[in-house]
């Protein structure tokens, strides 16, 4: 059953003309339709002019091989095909927490156009890259805020990402240590470790000390990706 429904056609009405032609059979059967030599000639002569019904060639006769035409037609017609079935193994059941910088000096435009919008691109690329993936997007500048929790919804992470700025962050600095209680609410969410990806263009002063106490021995991967 697996294997039949990985088949499938992408014009299933073509097989209407299969149909019409079953259709026209049927009806010339039943009009009890005689040919007009057949007519015209003696029974006891017919008999000895037609070809004999157990020969190979009685079988290249008009009917037979124009249903033969009629069928390799309608198969083209519907155009069958081979749908690859998804494979839940496969799909990346990690989630992926994102770590946003949005302080003052992601706004400058060093790197075009400016880094907060880079790191934002660069966001939309993996989350198209990989768009069945669970993701999270927290924000962070002097204090830390969760945007969205675990979704696959990628389209909505998109727009709210547009809306971040460093004016509605209410505390100006940067201190990404402070996302890591976010984290924790985050992936109570989750089962399986977590891929934590922090994007900014550079840690506070004891952010890898705590960032490393913090993911020593919870199974978590931390990725840092600068602007």
């Amino acid at each position: 059953m697996t294997v039949l429904e990985s088949f499938y056609f992408l014009r299933p009405a073509g097989g209407l003309l299969l149909l019409t032609w079953v259709v026209l059979l049927g009806l010339w059967y039943w009009s009890g339709y005689v040919p007009a030599q057949s007519r015209a000639i003696a029974p006891h002569l017919l008999v000895h002019l037609r070809l004999p019904r157990n020969t190979l060639h009685g079988w290249f006769r008009p009917i037979p091989v124009t249903t033969l035409v009629v069928i390799i037609a309608t198969l083209v017609l519907m155009g069958p095909g081979w749908r690859q079935q998804p494979s839940a193994p496969a799909e990346n059941q990690t989630p992926l927490v994102l770590l946003l910088d949005a302080s003052e000096t992601m706004t400058q435009t060093d790197v075009a156009p400016s880094r907060l919008q880079r790191a934002k691109h660069k966001i939309s690329d993996l989350l198209a890259l990989q768009p069945d993936r669970a993701a999270a997007l927290i924000v962070y500048a002097g204090s830390a805020h969760e945007v969205l929790p675990l979704t696959r919804d990628h389209a909505l992470i998109r727009r709210y990402l547009e809306a971040v700025a460093p004016p509605i962050m209410p505390l100006a600095g940067k201190l990404p240590e402070e996302t890591l209680p976010l984290v924790d609410a985050v992936l109570q969410q989750s089962v399986n470790p977590a891929s934590v990806l922090l994007l900014t263009d550079g840690p506070g002063t004891d952010s890898h000390a705590v960032f490393a106490d913090y993911f020593r021995g919870r199974g978590h991967q931390l990725l840092i990706l600068g602007i």
